[in-house]
């Protein structure tokens, strides 16, 4: 119930978006485009504006928990209005049913940064797009895995956009085992199994050590209300961060709807329109 409960969120908050005020809003397109990594097969779609400008600004969108690439449909459709161009995908074994390749039981934070470097690859270096423009925005889990790719990819990754990311992960699993010893092969977790991969790397893992090599502006957005990662942890990660703004909405819980998407979805394009 409560992963349905999230996933709904994430869900409502893509039904009603704006645009800049005052900015040519453009047609799009959309095209299926595949990623490859490890004989894996990921599977995505690329919104592209119609716009005579040879190179464009890319955003790549990643899902969170158990999530899909159909929920981040409408940012896409925004972004590229915008005149950007954005990928959204699935992430190899991110949920029980998708597109991609691969199985929930062999997934963790760094095989879904392996699928995450492997588009990062591929949109940098398609034809319509300008590689020294491509910004990584993540929500949940995609916001941990967005995380600490840029930080391994610093000159490949122009901007950092972070919903709710899910510094906290590191500290749930721990709580579930405290010891490697104590991973079974599977184990049940919000109604899906995992499995061993997902939390075995996890210890002695400082993910904050970890993303701060990234030095270039961030944005976090999170709510005050979040049941599933306190704010805290993305108050850690703005203090980490060397340039990073944290907008906090009140009462907000995992995932944004009504106003509060309206103006995180401002934020976003104004962020973008400095980059």
């Amino acid at each position: 119930m409560k992963l349905l409960v999230i996933v709904l969120l994430a869900v409502l908050g893509i039904l009603a978006l704006p645009g800049r005020a005052g900015a040519e809003e453009y047609a799009f397109h959309t095209e299926e485009l595949c990623a490859e990594r490890d004989g894996l097969r990921i599977y995505g779609k690329l919104y592209l504006p119609e716009t005579d400008q040879e190179k464009l600004p890319a955003v790549i969108i990643s899902h969170g928990f158990c999530g899909v690439h159909q929920m981040n449909e409408g940012y896409a459709s925004l972004l590229a209005k915008n005149g950007y161009a954005a990928y959204i995908f699935d992430f190899c074994g991110g949920a029980p049913v998708n597109r991609s390749d691969g199985k929930m039981t062999d997934m963790s934070i760094f095989t879904e940064q392996k699928d995450l470097e492997a588009v990062l690859g591929m949109i940098r270096s398609h034809p319509r797009v300008d590689p020294d423009r491509v910004t990584l925005f993540g929500q949940s889990q995609g916001g941990v895995v967005s995380a600490i790719t840029a930080a391994d990819h610093t000159d490949e990754v122009n901007g950092l956009i972070l919903f709710f990311p899910a510094f906290v992960l590191v500290d749930d699993a721990m709580k579930l085992f405290p010891k490697p010893e104590d991973v079974p092969d599977t184990y049940p977790f919000w109604n899906v199994t995992l499995g061993r991969a997902y939390p075995e790397k996890l210890f002695g893992y400082d993910i904050y050590e970890d993303i701060k090599a990234y030095e270039k502006p961030v944005i976090i957005l999170h709510g005050d209300s979040d049941p599933v990662v306190p704010l805290r942890y993305s108050e850690k990660a703005r203090d980490t961060y060397r340039n990073a703004e944290l907008t906090v909405f009140p009462g907000a819980g995992h995932g944004f709807g009504g106003e509060d998407d309206r103006k995180a979805c401002e934020l976003v394009l104004k962020y973008l329109s400095e980059r």
